[in-house]
């Protein structure tokens, strides 16, 4: 017999930028019927970097022990921002890491707090990470760690027909982290020399970035939105732009997926493990701008077909179906300890 929900403990946060249908804390109530979330204890509701921040991680990391009854598993659902006393090797402890591995080996053993969370990690007894380049560097720094790629998931989402007018065609980035801002430079400098009549949408702009954009005619910025206006404005356009130059999980590129909307983004191998045979990847920027035309050109009936298409292949990673890998990887996790 499996190990049930109520054997399992999962500690961590909700970030302020997630929307509500994004974040991996959405696994939790699949796989744990107890959360720890930090946002629930002192300075929690507090920007994160912030001194009040790091002080409420460092109490909820203390506190963990102590809210052991009796739970079999930990699993701590974003460690990098707090993972440094609370791993117990009386029970199973296994974290997803979502950052990038330099991130772990600049943070550690350079200093007491980092040789802290390194030996943190070394006492894991299993590792998820939300893409296969991600799980096959962190094994060469933890040589001696279970280490396995499972899928970031998303929520269930509803996809509706879309029209292209010739005149408005859309394409909506999301979020700012790992971004490649200069792609979309380059881009508008295309539209304005072509005359094209394309509007690049920004959803979760960073503050720094607002002020570059916010003045061209070709791009409309949105400081804040409600969940409905966040998701109205994904769905209403053509094509979701991913520029990046990093990524592991995406949850800009997992929402249009569920919404239908396809994607254009760099060829990454992070991303080829969420891509689905409908995304588009471009090595340089004259081929995104090919692919963005190939789409703008394509007659109703051709483009809504690509829409139904993504929005059923995303389905595989929704998290009923990411549960299931998890609750395995828990179980080969516990056999092994």
């Amino acid at each position: 017999m499996g190990l049930s929900i109520n054997k399992v403990l999962c500690c961590g946060f909700n970030f302020p930028h997630h929307s509500h249908s994004s974040g991996y804390h959405h696994i939790v109530p699949l796989i744990s019927d107890e959360y720890l979330n930090a946002n629930r204890y002192l300075f929690g509701n507090s920007e994160f970097g912030s001194f009040k921040r790091k002080i409420n991680l460092l109490i909820y990391d203390i506190l963990i022990p102590f809210k052991y009854k009796e739970h079999q598993l930990i699993h701590y659902i974003y460690p990098e921002n707090h993972l440094l006393v609370s791993v117990s090797k009386k029970r199973v402890n296994v974290a997803t890491v979502h950052l990038p591995v330099e991130w772990l080996e600049k943070n550690s053993k350079r200093s007491f707090i980092g040789e802290l969370r390194y030996h943190a990690f070394l006492k894991l007894d299993g590792i998820i990470t939300l893409s296969q380049d991600q799980a096959d560097l962190l094994k060469e720094y933890l040589p001696n760690s279970n280490i396995k790629f499972i899928p970031h998931g998303i929520n269930e989402l509803t996809s509706k027909p879309l029209k292209i007018p010739k005149d408005n065609f859309k394409i909506v980035v999301i979020g700012s982290n790992f971004r490649d801002y200069n792609i979309i430079y380059n881009l508008l400098k295309f539209i304005e020399s072509e005359s094209k009549n394309w509007e690049i949408h920004m959803l979760g702009l960073e503050k720094s970035r607002i002020s570059e954009f916010k003045d061209n005619k070709n791009v409309k910025v949105y400081k804040y939105l409600e969940e409905d206006q966040y998701i109205s404005i994904i769905e209403n356009s053509h094509v979701h732009l991913l520029p990046v130059t990093f990524a592991t999980a995406n949850n800009a590129l997992l929402e249009a997926h569920a919404l239908g909307v396809p994607t254009v983004a760099t060829n990454l191998q992070a991303i080829k493990d969420y891509a689905l045979s409908t995304t588009r990847l471009f090595d340089s920027e004259q081929e995104l701008i090919n692919e963005l035309l190939d789409v703008e050109r394509m007659d109703t009936d051709q483009y809504n077909i690509l829409r139904v298409n993504t929005h059923n292949e995303s389905k595989r990673f929704y998290w009923s179906n990411i549960k299931k890998e998890v609750m395995d990887f828990y179980e080969e996790v516990k056999m092994n300890k």
